[in-house]
């Protein structure tokens, strides 16, 4: 009888150990952002059917985005993440987009951009 409980016991454990490690690599892998290159084109073809002033906002941070001005981009990303009625797939691809426009914007701060180090200091105060 009490090698069944020790059995049951160890079983269970290795089960939670288990699933507990798939749920943290699942966890890694989806919380990146996307590669620099793709961000005009994800964020265009996410909003493509989207209502005029929606596409608009997310028209405005990639703009913003492709002219290099991290501040900007950051800006506008937040105020497109504020529209009425996204789609999953629309908060995904602005999710991953902030990803990597804040670490985009985090290297022009350390770098002395003026506007960045403001940028980043009113995003990490508004949190």
């Amino acid at each position: 009888m009490n090698s069944k409980l020790i059995l049951l016991v160890f079983g269970g454990g290795l089960v939670l150990a288990g699933g507990g490690a798939g749920c943290s690599k699942s966890a890694k892998g989806s919380s990146g952002g996307l590669e620099p290159s793709k961000i005009p084109a994800a964020v265009t073809q996410a909003f493509a059917q989207s209502p005029e002033e929606t596409k608009q906002a997310a028209a405005s941070y990639v703009a913003a985005y492709q002219g290099q001005d991290a501040a900007s981009a950051v800006a506008q990303l937040r105020k497109a993440r504020t529209q009425a009625n996204l789609t999953l797939r629309q908060r995904e691809v602005l999710a991953k987009a902030m990803v990597t426009t804040m670490q985009q914007l985090r290297v022009a701060a350390d770098s002395g951009d003026a506007a960045a180090k403001a940028a980043w200091h009113d995003y990490m105060t508004s949190r």
